[in-house]
């Protein structure tokens, strides 16, 4: 039995009812089951529809029966009067409109001050209701206050004991005044009426529930009585979320059912009408399983009949085979039968395949050799790509490259590499470098690589030509050999000239920043030290007379803590210590000034001026700009003992950032200001060191090494950058680069000092140093101010709580330890938005300080300082 099965499977029978079902019966069961699976969907839109449409309908019948309620109330606000002699009517009324509408449970008049004036109820009481002041009541505040009626929410009644809501609408005069309003009690249970009379179907319930999700109607008074959460269904979950539709949860009753969500306008409560889902689906299961029963039906009878006649298509592939035996028997060797089958069909298809075997072997030999042929086109054009991009690269390449052979001789070589060498290319080829190079480390590294394969080089070369002298980094490898011996090799040159030099200047750059870092603290310390020999010596001026002898060493310590301060100045500007006060300014107007003043002292130097015209304006400290100047032409001076010319050229320009990447400035718009001198030049040596604090080639005594170094500090405060040029016997040549400004140049009024200005009020005065600190207490004690004196910044917050209403000024020292003099200045803005403050610190107004001024401080005073200084700037500030 098993044998005849599997010789059933393996015949042709077998395979005539595998295609049978394979094609046709389980297509058919795939096409039934996706049309019952549209019809199932569709009739289930439809249900939801249903159910969508009844929710909608229930709530516009709602929401229209409140409405309408809302403008009954309103019509009968508009016939009250409610003056005292016409209470009594308004009785009557109300008792009419209870009597006319079944719905109203009690009616309450009240004026507009919330006292009630008229209470009656449909549940009469024999004894007098008690008159309350209603004032407070959110719907008596909101029908008062809009203008217009106020729904309220649902609560029980305290005369039936049934759920009800109130409308609240205002009574107005014959002049639009309000005098009062009307609160009608309205039974919930006429709402449940109106669902009620809605066609929904037997199997159907619907409820209503407020913004809370509170029950407030429904066939079961007993869960409406007890407002039952509702929450916790997904329908009601779903409304209170703001949303509406149709949905499958657990019902009210615990079923699970099919509810639709509608909001009633413009109440704010929610319909749900509840369809149980076993019920509504109950119809389309019956259908669904007639349908399949049918399918079966038309699937059996197609099996039967696609039986009975399949065996006919037994015919077609021997009708096949014998029309493929005629085409080959005619000469046609190209054709093959695909049939893979153990029976008689197979059999003949095997024997006719046996036929076009020796075919097969001729297009498998014609197919090798074509192949063959493609394979060998493709390598050519992939050889002649690679010489296309080995040559696309050797003609472009930014480096000089050159290919030589064992003798040295140059067999190719590129552009770049001509111009680094300095000779013609075409004089280049065939040129042999090991005989017409001399000796030294640049030919001992072509040996190198023609003995070992690899050879460098790096380090100064001077062109073919002479005319340029480089730096030149050179790498030599082997790229061919025959055999054991290597008989090519390639050249890669670069000029790293610029590339060195800017590695030394950005490395100057950074030792001089070091330094500039540890001169400005020593700068900001010996200021602090300048500031209580300064006010000790004005502390005595102030108290003695002008003529007494005293007064005379007084002035004569004022004179040399000033030339230490001018000292430290000079530190500060070469540590990038900041610009004191900066204006835009006119370049050209600037230099004029300065070349006047000293043109007159020097009158052996002749200063020649080439200014640009519409030169671009640039924000400067006007006094460190002229020091800068100064600084320069003194060396000039100095440099030319004989007497000499000093150029001063300035002009607009515009750097590129490969140009200013060296000096860690910002590319864009400059004044470039070129100073010039014939004296006596500079040596390469010293051109590395002019711009190190405390260098100088002069003698003992004649200058202190700070003016270059002070010069590179204020160019670098200043965003901008110096170059020098100089050899020696030949003159040097100062260059300066200062940003250019997009501000328009304003005129500035120059403050004449005045006398020492006395004043009044307290002064909270903050320096971690106790003799600072005692001084400056002294200093302003002598100016008649009251002194509170704090030596750190938490003690400084304390008093200033403590007196916060006495203190008119602050004096905050800006570098203290635990908190910084910027932390103090927040603290106090936080408590008080109006104070004024003044900083005081060794250093100048850079960094920090100007960024606390910029936060709101009132003003900054530089240590050391005078009792004059001190005067004006506590004046000032006072005053503004």
């Amino acid at each position: 039995m098993k044998q005849r099965l599997k010789d059933f499977k393996r015949g042709i029978a077998g395979r005539i009812v595998t295609h049978l079902f394979a094609f046709g019966i389980i297509p058919l069961g795939v096409v039934g089951l996706l049309f019952l699976f549209i019809f199932f969907k569709s009739q289930k839109q439809d249900i939801i529809a249903l159910q969508q449409e009844i929710s909608q309908r229930i709530a516009a019948s709602v929401s229209t029966y409140i409405n309408q309620s809302v403008s009954q109330i309103q019509i009968f606000a508009g016939m009250l009067d409610l003056k005292d002699s016409n209470i009594g009517h308004v009785r009557h009324l109300c008792n009419s409109l209870l009597d006319r509408v079944s719905a109203y449970e009690s009616i309450t008049i009240a004026d507009a001050a919330g006292n009630e004036k008229v209470k009656v109820s449909r549940y009469y009481t024999y004894r007098p209701f008690e008159m309350e002041n209603i004032a407070d009541q959110k719907g008596f505040q909101r029908a008062i206050w809009n203008r217009e009626p106020h729904i309220g929410e649902v609560g029980i009644s305290g005369y039936s004991r049934f759920p009800t809501m109130k409308i609240t609408a205002p009574v107005n005069d014959y002049r639009e005044r309000i005098t009062g309003a009307v609160i009608i009690e309205i039974s919930i249970l006429r709402i449940w009426n109106l669902i009620s009379r809605q066609r929904i179907g037997g199997n159907r319930y619907a409820y209503i529930v407020d913004r809370k999700g509170k029950l407030i109607a429904y066939q079961e008074i007993s869960s409406v009585l007890e407002k039952k959460d509702m929450s916790g269904i997904r329908g009601v979950r779903e409304f209170l979320s703001g949303k509406t539709g149709v949905y499958q949860y657990p019902g009210i009753k615990g079923n699970r059912v099919i509810g639709a969500v509608e909001e009633i306008r413009p109440i704010g409560w929610g319909v749900v009408v509840e369809l149980p889902v076993q019920t509504a689906y109950r119809n389309l299961h019956l259908l669904s399983g007639l349908f399949l029963l049918v399918l079966i039906a038309t699937t059996g009878a197609a099996v039967f009949l696609g039986l009975k006649f399949s065996y006919q298509s037994i015919i077609r592939p021997i009708r096949y085979l014998q029309k493929e035996a005629g085409i080959i028997e005619e000469g046609e060797l190209t054709r093959r039968i695909e049939l893979d089958r153990e029976d008689e069909l197979g059999q003949l298809a095997q024997s006719f395949n046996q036929m076009v075997f020796n075919l097969q072997r001729i297009t498998v030999f014609r197919n090798e050799l074509l192949g063959e042929i493609a394979e060998r086109k493709r390598t050519e054009a992939e050889l002649r790509e690679s010489e296309e991009r080995y040559r696309t690269i050797f003609e472009n390449a930014p480096m000089g490259i050159m290919r030589f052979d064992g003798t040295g001789t140059i067999l190719e070589c590129n552009e770049p590499f001509a111009e680094i060498i300095g000779a013609p290319r075409s004089r280049l080829i065939s040129f042999n470098m090991l005989e017409n190079m001399p000796s030294g480390p640049a030919r001992q590294a072509l040996f190198d690589a023609i003995e070992t394969g690899v050879g460098h080089f790096e380090g100064p070369y001077i062109s073919v030509s002479g005319d340029k002298d480089i730096i030149i980094k050179a790498n030599h490898k082997c790229i061919r050999k025959e055999g054991d011996r290597s008989v090519e090799w390639i050249s890669i040159f670069e000029d790293v000239s610029e590339r060195q030099r800017l590695e030394r200047q950005f490395r100057q750059a950074q030792k001089m920043e070091a330094v500039g870092t540890l001169a400005g603290g020593i700068a900001h310390d010996f200021n602090n030290l300048l500031m209580g020999i300064m006010g000790n010596a004005s502390l005595i001026l102030n108290r003695i007379e002008p003529d007494d002898p005293i007064a005379k060493k007084a002035r004569i310590i004022e004179n040399m803590v000033e030339r230490g301060s001018a000292l430290t100045r000079q530190l500060l500007g070469f540590a990038r210590g900041g610009k004191y006060e900066v204006t835009v300014e006119d370049i050209n107007v600037l230099i004029r000034e300065h070349n006047e003043i000293f043109g007159r002292t020097r009158k052996e130097i002749t200063i020649v001026e080439d200014f640009a015209e519409n030169l671009w304006p640039a924000e400067v400290d006007r006094g460190q700009f002229g020091q800068v100047l100064m600084n320069l032409y003194i060396n000039a001076w100095q440099a030319m003992p004989g007497g000499g010319n000093i150029f001063v050229r300035t002009q607009n320009i515009n750097l590129d950032q490969g140009y200013v990447r060296a000096f860690t400035v910002k590319a864009g718009r400059y004044i470039k200001i070129t100073v010039t001198d014939t004296g006596d030049g500079i040596d390469t040596e010293n051109q590395q060191k002019i711009f190190e604090p405390f260098f100088t080639t002069k003698g003992i005594g004649i200058g202190t090494g700070l003016g270059l170094a002070s010069v590179y500090g204020i160019m670098k405060n200043h965003d901008g950058f110096i170059n020098v040029y100089s050899q020696k016997g030949c003159g040097t040549t100062f260059t300066l680069y200062f940003p250019a400004s997009e501000r328009n140049i304003m005129s500035e009024n120059l403050q004449i000092s005045g006398e020492i200005r006395t004043g009044t009020g307290t002064i909270l005065l903050v320096d971690d140093e106790d003799m600072i600190a005692e001084v400056g207490a002294e200093m302003l004690q002598a100016l008649g101010y009251e002194v509170l004196i704090a030596f750190n910044g938490k003690e400084a917050l304390q008093l200033f709580d403590e007196h916060q209403k006495k203190i008119d000024l602050v004096i905050l020292d800006m570098i203290m330890p635990d908190m910084s003099g910027g932390e103090v200045f927040d603290q106090l803005k936080k408590k008080d938005e109006m104070v004024k403050v003044i900083l005081s610190s060794g250093y100048s107004v850079n960094g920090q300080a100007q960024e606390i001024l910029e936060r709101g401080c009132n003003g900054f005073i530089q240590k050391p300082f005078t009792l004059e200084d001190l005067s004006k700037k506590v004046g000032e500030i006072l005053a503004s």
